[in-house]
């Protein structure tokens, strides 16, 4: 994998929230999702936050 590029989003942490809110309620039998909700909820945006990136695979 090659990262081609990658920035700070604003309040990223948010958009990851949501993202997990929603995995959470389509797919209640998993608990990674809830304890994504939890984590983020805890940390309220203080040290995880969003870095948007750009991946390419690449062969070995």
């Amino acid at each position: 994998m090659t990262v081609t590029s990658a920035r700070p989003q604003p309040d990223g942490w948010q958009d990851w929230l949501l993202w997990a809110r929603a995995c959470a309620e389509h797919q209640p039998d998993k608990p990674m999702h809830q304890e994504a909700v939890d984590m983020l909820t805890a940390d309220g945006g203080n040290l995880l936050g969003g870095l948007p990136s750009r991946i390419r695979a690449t062969t070995l």
